[in-house]
């Protein structure tokens, strides 16, 4: 009524073992206060990590703003933290706008907040119970949890609010290399995509890599006792490495004497270090200096699925290759593979539990423009090289001689490789060239149709086509009409 407002709902989680309900009260007054008390029971016995609200306190805004903690002067970071940024508290106090802050109270458990950038989310993230408690713990039937998290606005509130810098699409970004783009190898797959650069291959003990004509990423995956066998039988396949990603089957992180131990045994090959999983793990284990190239995958989804959030999370990929480049002090980075759904969990309690690495989109025009979208974003943190994807299935470019938007995507880029890339300032679109041909590839990065003001193309032999094939005009307004989720391709000569 009002000015305020009420939202009640009630909400049952039952998977597996886990039945858990609870109610949500979701309240806002006239003062500006809004308070969301979740309020919930367990029916079952069944272990938990974490139950409970989460604040995502957004990146663009927040990054190196200063933030009162509990009273105490703070500041979100700029560079990935590795670690907490805040602990132990019930309270956050920050600017929103001059003039205007917003503060946060939380009841119920002990809340603390981590840079959620290590996972590829772009905000940071504060939630309840400390990850330094052991987990999983023990929920007993009958159990039930209470916490509250109240939202107040503080000073004087605009009657409208300061206008958004809205970004600005130019041609006008200084030019670099291009690095090289690979693609997973699914074995026995005929198809390799459309002229990857390399292709990365997974090995364990045991096993053999293929004989393939594209030079290999080769991942192996050392196991106790068996590192320095394993290496050695790797000697047939020296002329075709791309580079070798050195991991461990015991280790998050490759230790530098498992780094030493493959140049000793495969000398002028490029040996990589880092992780298998996430950026976290990287960021947190950092090697020592002089640092060794490493590597650590990417996947959109760690936390969330829809769409929104996985667009809104490409912010976050160029500031955690920053931060490697600061910490590793110029190391090269390479990011692969990236994936639309993370491949498995690397941080489960039941290594035997059934997991998803499947995303039925993978087929989709959305794949396809969240994808040029990634390419952009990470391209502006300087990679060493990007594996994307498979070659074929439901996981890949293509499936069952069906061809996928992504393939037509990398088909498009693939004219481009040896070339260079220029930002454009402009989320989701990317500029190319090779010779005198450039290239401008934009991505409409919403699920409904949008119009765009391309900027003026200084060249001959202007091409404009949507990478469904179809041919547009966009005539002396240079304006174009995208699809949902659509994909525009620009050609031309420069000279």
């Amino acid at each position: 009524q009002g000015r305020a407002f009420e939202i009640r709902y009630r909400a049952t989680h039952l998977a597996g073992e886990i039945d858990f309900r609870w109610r949500a009260s979701i309240r806002g007054d006239e003062q500006g206060t809004i308070r969301f008390e979740a309020a919930g029971r367990a029916y079952s016995d069944f272990l938990r990590n974490r139950i409970g609200l989460c604040v995502h306190h957004p990146l663009r805004e927040c990054a190196g703003l200063r933030v009162r903690v509990n009273g105490r002067e703070s500041e979100f970071p700029r560079l990935v933290s590795p670690h907490q940024v805040f602990t132990d508290f019930r309270q956050i106090r920050y600017t929103l706008i001059p003039g205007l802050d917003v503060e946060l109270r939380f009841e119920g458990e002990i809340f603390e907040t981590e840079d959620h950038r290590n996972w590829g989310d772009a905000n940071y993230k504060t939630y309840g119970t400390p990850l330094r408690l052991r987990f999983p713990v023990q929920v007993k039937k009958g159990d039930e949890v209470r916490q509250v998290v109240s939202l107040r606005l503080l000073g004087k509130v605009p009657e409208a609010l300061p206008p958004r810098e809205e970004p600005q699409l130019t041609l006008e970004g200084r030019w670099r290399p291009l690095p090289p783009i690979g693609f997973g190898y699914v074995p026995g797959s005929a198809a390799i995509g459309p002229r990857p650069a390399h292709l990365r291959v997974d090995i364990r003990s045991g096993e053999s890599p293929p004989k393939l004509d594209v030079p290999l990423e080769l991942a192996i995956h050392l196991a106790p006792g068996h590192e320095r066998d394993q290496l050695r039988a790797l000697a047939p396949w020296k002329s075709s490495l791309a580079r070798l990603l050195v991991f461990h089957e015991r280790e998050k992180v490759t230790s530098m004497p498992w780094v030493e131990l493959a140049r000793q045994s495969l000398p002028g090959v490029t040996v990589v270090g880092g992780t298998n999983m996430w950026f976290a793990e990287l960021n947190r284990e950092r090697p020592p200096l002089p640092a060794p190239p490493v590597a650590f995958a990417l996947s959109p989804q760690v936390h969330a699925s829809d769409e929104l959030s996985m667009v809104e999370n490409l912010e976050a990929f160029p500031q955690m290759l920053e931060s490697a480049t600061y910490f590793l002090k110029g190391a090269p980075v390479h990011v692969t593979p990236i994936t639309l759904k993370p491949r498995f969990n690397p941080v489960a309690t039941d290594p035997n539990a059934p997991f998803e690495n499947t995303d039925a989109r993978q087929s989709s025009d959305f794949a396809a423009a969240w994808t040029l979208g990634a390419l952009a974003s990470l391209l502006e943190g300087g990679p060493a090289s990007l594996t994307f994807y498979e070659t074929a299935g439901p996981r890949g470019l293509e499936d069952q001689g069906r061809r996928f938007p992504v393939f037509y995507l990398f088909e498009a880029i693939a004219a481009y490789y040896g070339g260079e890339f220029a930002r454009t300032f402009f989320p989701g679109a990317l500029r190319l060239r090779k010779g005198n041909r450039q290239a401008l590839l934009l991505a409409n990065l919403q699920g409904t149709a949008r119009q765009f003001q391309l900027p003026p193309i200084a060249g001959k032999f202007a091409r404009f086509r949507l990478l469904n094939g179809n041919e547009l005009e966009p005539g002396s307004s240079r304006l174009v009409d995208m699809p949902p989720w659509g994909v525009l391709i620009c050609e031309w000569d420069s000279k």
